[in-house]
C-alpha cells in the first residue's frame, strides 16, 4: 500500500489546524485499536483512560526509549490508507513537531505530547489536602483551592453535596480569576467543609475546614439581688462564644480566686459563684469577665447585705413582684441605648451601637457602608413588658427585644 503522505517536517505546511485536530482523533483511535485497555484501566474514568492511551502512544513512537521523539520517529509511524477513515487534510503524525514543539528542541517530550492531546494532569501536594482554615465572625475570608496542573479544567466548588458555583449565594458570589471561593461577612453559618476539584476531576478534590471564632457575648443573673446575713448567694453568668471563653470573677475589681474557701466558691466551670453564707462584706459589684482569642465582654452583678430592719421598698418589691432594685429609664438615642438611674441621675449602662445583640451577634446599629457611622434610628413608640422592652427598628425591618433585668438586647 502506498504511503498517505510522507515528506520533511521542515517542508510540508500545508496541515491546517482542522486537519491536524483529524490526525490526532485518528492517531488515539487506531492506537485503542492496536493496544486495548487492560480490565483494570477500562473501570477508570474517561480522563484517564485517554491519559492511559497517550501514555501507549508515546511508548510505542519513542523506539529508541530516551523520552523524546525525534523526527526520525514520528516519520517512522506512517498511516495507511486502510488505517484512515477521514481525510487528513494533508497532515502527518510529523505536524506534531510543528504545532506542539513548544521549547522548540526538535522533539517532544512526554508532556508536550499530554498538551498536544490535551491530557489534563492535575496534582494536589499531601500537606494541601486538609487545610484549616479559621476566621472571626463578621471578616471576610478567601478559600483558594491547590489542585494545579496544566490545562486545568475551571474549578468546581461544593459543600454539602451542593455546587456553589451556580448557586444565587449573596454572601458567596464572587469565584475570582484564580477560582478561589471568597465569602463575605462570615457568620456561623458558614462553618464546615468545603471541597474544591477541577470541573471533571472529582477524584482529586482538597477539603477546606472553615472554623468560625465568634466573641464572648454574656448575661450575669441576677444583676441584682438583695440577701440577708447567713443566707446562700448564687451569681450566674452565662457565656457563648467560639472558641468557648474562659470565665474569670472579680469583686470590687479584684481577683476573687485568690479568695476561694468553704465560703465562697466556684461552680460549672466558673460560670457560677456561690457563697454558702453571706456576710455584710459580701455586699459589691461583681464582674463577671468571659475571654477568648477574638474578644472580652464583661457585665456586672450586684450583691446587697442588709437584715430586714435595714430593706428599702426597692428591696420589698424585688422581693416579692420580682422588679430590679430600682426602676431605671431606658433611652433609645442616636448612640444607642442609655440606662439611667431615675434617683441619681447617673448613667448605670450604656449599650452603644456596635454592642452586639446576644443571640445574633449582630450590632444593635450597624454601620452601613463606607466608615461613617451610622446613627441609631427606632420607632417613635415602644412596647413595655415586666421583664422585656419591644422596640422596633423600621429601617432594617426589625423588632429588638431588650431584657431589663440583664440589661442586653436579647434578639
Amino acid at each position: 500500500m502506498a504511503a498517505h503522505r510522507k515528506c520533511p517536517v521542515t517542508i510540508c505546511d500545508t496541515c491546517t489546524m482542522a486537519g491536524y485536530a483529524r490526525l490526532k482523533n485518528v492517531l488515539l483511535a487506531l492506537q485503542t485499536r492496536l493496544k486495548p485497555l487492560r480490565e483494570g484501566d477500562s473501570r477508570e474514568d474517561p480522563a484517564s483512560q485517554k491519559r492511559l492511551l497517550v501514555e501507549s502512544l508515546f511508548k510505542d513512537l519513542d523506539t529508541d526509549g530516551n523520552g523524546y521523539l525525534g523526527s526520525s520517529e514520528l516519520a517512522q509511524h506512517v498511516l495507511k490508507e486502510q488505517d484512515l477513515d477521514e481525510d487528513l487534510l494533508g497532515c502527518s503524525p510529523g505536524d506534531l513537531l510543528r504545532f506542539d514543539d513548544y521549547n522548540s528542541d526538535s522533539s517532544l517530550t512526554l508532556r508536550e505530547f499530554y498538551t498536544a492531546f490535551q491530557v489534563v494532569q492535575l496534582s494536589l501536594a499531601p500537606e494541601d489536602r486538609v487545610i484549616v482554615t479559621t476566621v472571626t465572625v463578621g471578616l471576610s475570608t478567601v478559600l483558594t483551592c491547590a489542585v494545579r496542573g496544566d490545562l486545568r479544567p475551571p474549578i468546581v466548588w461544593k459543600r454539602n453535596g451542593l455546587t456553589l458555583n451556580f448557586l444565587d449565594l449573596e454572601d458567596i458570589n464572587d469565584f475570582g480569576e484564580d477560582d478561589s471561593l471568597y465569602i463575605t461577612k462570615v457568620t456561623t453559618i458558614h462553618m464546615g467543609n468545603y471541597t474544591c476539584h477541577a470541573s471533571g476531576h472529582e477524584e482529586l478534590f482538597q477539603t477546606h475546614v472553615l472554623q468560625v471564632n465568634v466573641p464572648p457575648v454574656i448575661r450575669v443573673h441576677p444583676e441584682t439581688q438583695a440577701q440577708e446575713p447567713g443566707v446562700a448567694a448564687s451569681l450566674r453568668c452565662h457565656a457563648e462564644g467560639i472558641p468557648m471563653p474562659r470565665i474569670t470573677w472579680l469583686k470590687n475589681g479584684m481577683d476573687v480566686s485568690t479568695q476561694m474557701s468553704k465560703q465562697l466558691s466556684l461552680l460549672a466551670n466558673g460560670s457560677e459563684l456561690r457563697i454558702s453564707s453571706v456576710r455584710y462584706e459580701d455586699t459589691g459589684a461583681y464582674t463577671c469577665i468571659a475571654k477568648n482569642e477574638v474578644g472580652v465582654d464583661e457585665d456586672i452583678s450586684s450583691l446587697f447585705i442588709e437584715d430586714s430592719a435595714r430593706k428599702t421598698l426597692a428591696n420589698i418589691l424585688w422581693r416579692e413582684e420580682g422588679l430590679s432594685v430600682g426602676n431605671m429609664f431606658y433611652v433609645f438615642s442616636d448612640n444607642g441605648i442609655i440606662v439611667i438611674h431615675p434617683v441619681d441621675c447617673e448613667i448605670q449602662r450604656h449599650l452603644k451601637p456596635t454592642e452586639k445583640i446576644f443571640m445574633s451577634y449582630e450590632e444593635i446599629c450597624p454601620q452601613g457602608g463606607g466608615d461613617a457611622t451610622q446613627p441609631c434610628q427606632w420607632a417613635s413608640a415602644v412596647n413595655v413588658r415586666n421583664r422585656y422592652i419591644y422596640v422596633a427598628q423600621p429601617a432594617l425591618s426589625r423588632l429588638l427585644v431588650v431584657d431589663v433585668q440583664a440589661q442586653k438586647v436579647l434578639q
